[in-house]
């Protein structure tokens, strides 16, 4: 039941065929109905089935023969789950990946045991939820939607699972650049969903993990809007430092140079005070594209401020920022051609390059090298 029988059309009962399966319109839904109940539905019954299957064949195939009045099941929608089972579904549903359901992350949530879960598993199985027999997955698509937009009603309840999954992944996770990344993506999306219930700080942090991982995979305007969201929470300062420089780089790679520049400055400003962040920012606006023929008189101004201030700092990422910023010193002074040799002293930037690349120790981190080099 549920099915129209009768012929099928060509295209279908050719097994070597190509049919293509959408979602149905009022009067495809209309014709189905019809050839499952074996009468005429009302526009009524039309609009609430179309309502609970959105016109997907898969979950009109749910639709039993019609009552007089139609029940949950006659059209198309699962038996409403018991109250208690709504926590375990909600957070089923949260935490799954697609259709599949993370049964031990879900008990970790909720803090129960193995036979818990299970009781619980069978539960949403019998009320035509999930499916269990092969691992534990939803029906369906639209049901795992259907009890999203159902959480939304409860807030609290929303926050409150947001804020326990988000703490689950963080006991999960490892260092950047071990482990899975997509994990900290999650974490982000758990904490920006748990709102008012973790501190700023700790959703901002998450954004910016999160943001890392998205702009390393291109995923550059993911990133950037990660970032915004991060800049827009109270945080902590070298939290917002690296939101800035992170957006900009994302707006770098994405193309818009202007607005890359404008983030990598705004960094510089949040970073008064603390040398190293201030040369972190002034390289990356040292990587911008320069007018040929012309040096930039502001940039290598900055770039000279933020050198001095590091004189006499002994750490060793010290050693490498001065590296970077006698590369780029030596790089824009060479730069000046007709009235801006007099402005510029000519062997300056050479001498300076040669000076750098003889300093250049054999054990440099490679990204530092490299930028040296080029």
């Amino acid at each position: 039941a549920g099915r129209p029988v009768g012929a099928l059309p060509q295209a279908v009962a050719d097994p070597a065929a190509t049919h293509t399966v959408t979602e149905l319109d009022t009067d495809g839904v209309h014709d189905w109905l019809a050839a499952v109940w074996g009468r005429d539905p009302t526009g009524t019954e039309v609009a609430e089935v179309i309502g609970r299957t959105r016109g997907l064949p898969l979950r009109l195939c749910e639709i039993g023969v019609a009552a007089s009045t139609p029940d949950d099941r006659s059209t198309g929608r699962p038996a409403r789950p018991p109250d208690w089972l709504r926590p375990w579904l909600a957070a089923a549903a949260i935490t799954s990946s697609g259709r599949d359901i993370d049964t031990d992350t879900v008990a970790q949530i909720l803090g129960i045991d193995r036979q818990g879960t299970d009781h619980h598993a069978a539960s949403a199985a019998a009320a035509h939820l999930i499916e269990a027999h092969s691992g534990v997955r939803f029906r369906h698509d639209t049901f795992r939607d259907d009890i999203l937009d159902d959480l939304q009603t409860d807030p609290a309840l929303a926050r409150d699972l947001h804020r326990r999954a988000f703490d689950v992944l963080t006991a999960r996770r490892q260092p950047l650049g071990r482990g899975d990344p997509a994990l900290l993506v999650r974490i982000a999306q758990h904490a920006s969903h748990a709102g008012p219930d973790l501190p700023p700080e700790t959703v901002s942090a998450a954004y910016l993990d999160a943001a890392r991982v998205e702009q390393g995979s291109f995923g550059f305007h993911a990133a950037a809007a990660r970032a915004e969201r991060g800049l827009r929470l109270p945080c902590h300062p070298a939290t917002r430092f690296g939101l800035l420089l992170i957006l900009g780089d994302a707006r770098h790679s994405a193309g818009d140079l202007p607005a890359a520049e404008l983030a990598y400055r705004r960094g510089f400003e949040a970073a008064s005070g603390t040398p190293r962040w201030q040369a972190v920012a002034a390289i990356q606006i040292a990587r911008r594209w320069s007018t040929p023929g012309q040096v930039d008189q502001e940039l290598l101004h900055l770039l000279k401020r933020c050198r001095h201030a590091l004189v006499g700092d002994t750490g060793h990422q010290t050693a490498a920022l001065l590296l970077q910023l006698d590369a780029h010193i030596a790089h824009k002074s060479t730069m000046a051609i007709g009235a801006d040799v007099a402005t510029t002293d000519p062997g300056q930037g050479p001498a300076l390059a040669r000076g750098t690349l003889a300093a250049l120790p054999d054990d440099c981190d490679p990204g530092v090298r490299c930028e040296v080099l080029n």
